[in-house]
């Protein structure tokens, strides 16, 4: 029991001009719901599959997000609250036939009462034959450490980001602490550079990119791989044909496999070079182009083709290695009859 006239800082509740939750004694509760129907959204659209040895491509669109999520901040505590049902599109490609199959998934699990590990996913096929079992075994083997690797980030995001604030520091922690330069993380700062030129200042700081690359042999001449990756009518064939895959504006802009592929050109040497800015749509942030360049040399047995690429959002060089080889290379033999040894 405390003396009279004695105080003990336990039992004493400091007047603040903010009228915030001190020391973080009630029970405080955050929405965040809202920011987290869009989170999600952003994350769960535009999900690119690939399975090489399959010649599988595979992409995850229209995600339709129900639920809620809610922080709660208890004696300077946060616990979160969430309960998500998220229901998307898939649409698969054959690359060597260009065969297709198409259905819905569902994320099962998405839940604070499960851990990302129990994560699953239900695949349903409009059409259920041996290619559309095919594609539902990439989009459970391939597509669901994807998927489990977004929910990590958006709840990340949700225990740092959206809580800011929430926890309320005492007011002697307030004058003990010397307070920190805000700083801004390696993502941000991409975002606001908006750079797709391709220069050194921002990629070669970041350490948050990787570089690629390739070789390849064709059995062509170097002018036949020049217009390959840069007339409309051949670009178009090597896409597999669908949606326009170049502006006609003049402006270099062009997309390419159902806009999975987005690029704008930069510079052409014909039949020697061609550069170029190029992202698959589902990188983030949307502003971030990585920097190509291909070079055409004249080999004994054909054509060397030499790829120089840049920017690569670090994690995905191994996808985009891939996506070269089985989108492009392997399209270009089968589509123009161009044999090939790559590198």
């Amino acid at each position: 029991m405390e003396k009279w006239g004695e105080k003990n800082l336990r039992w004493i509740v400091e007047e603040r001009e903010d009228a915030m939750n001190v020391s973080n004694w009630r029970w405080t509760e955050r929405n965040a719901t809202p920011w987290s129907i869009d989170a999600l959204t952003s994350e769960f659209n535009g999900i690119i599959i690939y399975k090489d040895e399959a010649s599988h491509l595979i992409t995850l669109s229209d995600a339709k997000i129900e639920g809620e999520a809610n922080l709660i901040n208890r004696n300077g505590g946060i616990i979160e609250v969430y309960e998500w049902k998220i229901t998307m599109e898939w649409n698969g490609k054959h690359i060597r036939d260009q065969l297709k199959g198409n259905g819905n998934l569902e994320i099962l699990y998405f839940s604070d009462e499960y851990d990302v590990d129990d994560l699953d996913l239900s695949v349903s096929m409009e059409t259920n034959n041996n290619l559309s079992q095919d594609f539902r075994k990439t989009i459970i083997g391939d597509g669901l450490p994807m998927i489990k690797k977004r929910i990590i980030g958006y709840l990340t995001a949700l225990r740092t980001d959206y809580a800011a604030g929430l926890i309320v520091p005492a007011p002697d922690e307030i004058e003990s602490t010397p307070a920190k330069p805000k700083q801004v993380s390696k993502a941000t700062k991409v975002k606001q550079s908006e750079n797709t030129s391709g220069e050194d200042v921002e990629i070669d700081k970041l350490n948050e990119f990787e570089t690629l690359e390739l070789e390849c042999q064709f059995l062509c001449g170097p002018d036949d791989l020049y217009e390959a990756f840069t007339d409309v009518d051949q670009l178009s064939l090597l896409s597999g044909g669908g949606v326009p895959v170049m502006k006609s504006d003049n402006s270099g802009l062009f997309q390419m496999f159902d806009g999975i592929v987005v690029g704008r050109f930069v510079q052409r040497d014909p039949p020697y070079s061609v550069e170029f800015d190029w992202r698959l749509s589902d990188w983030k942030p949307s502003s971030h182009y990585s920097r190509v360049v291909l070079e055409f040399l004249d080999d004994k047995d054909g054509a060397l083709l030499k790829l120089h690429q840049k920017g690569i959002p670090k994690g995905e060089k191994e996808r985009i290695f891939e996506g070269w080889n089985t989108m492009y290379f392997q399209r270009i033999v089968q589509v123009f009859g161009y044999g090939s040894n790559i590198s």
